[in-house]
């Protein structure tokens, strides 16, 4: 009969406590999703942890993560941007129309025979000023 007892006993403190732990998830659900974060942030499990839960809001917010994290891109260099690629375009479509070659033997730069592309880029920043400040204000890359 004891052992009944106990037995009864021991299961009423098990379901008190799963009482309480769900009282206490409804509560933490009650608080706004920023104060729970931040509750988590503070009293998480451990650094890995904490350092997966990150990557993975970057991962599911990768367009924010980019421009705020990795590299802010102004207006500006966007705007060059296009400007390079639409005249790199405009010369390829040139190309590709004529039937040319694009590649040349020595594409280096103090070379007298870049190659039909490059040496339309050249002719193109040339003609066209706002070209020619987007190649030289632009990315090393572009360059």
């Amino acid at each position: 009969m004891r052992l009944i007892a106990y037995i009864v006993i021991f299961s009423l403190i098990r379901e008190a406590r799963k009482i309480l732990v769900v009282r206490l998830l409804q509560r933490m659900v009650i608080l706004s999703g920023k104060k729970l974060r931040t509750i988590l942030i503070k009293d998480g499990t451990c650094k890995t942890h904490n350092n997966a839960r990150l990557k993975c809001d970057d991962f599911m917010n990768q367009r924010t993560n980019v421009a705020r994290r990795i590299d802010v891109i102004s207006k500006e260099e966007e705007k060059r941007y296009e400007i390079r690629l639409n005249s790199s375009l405009d010369v390829a479509r040139f190309l590709i129309m004529q039937g040319d070659a694009f590649r040349g033997h020595d594409e280096s730069s103090t070379s007298n025979n870049k190659g039909t592309y490059r040496e339309m880029v050249d002719w193109y920043k040339d003609k066209v000023e706002i070209v020619k400040d987007a190649y030289d204000k632009g990315a090393k890359i572009a360059q």
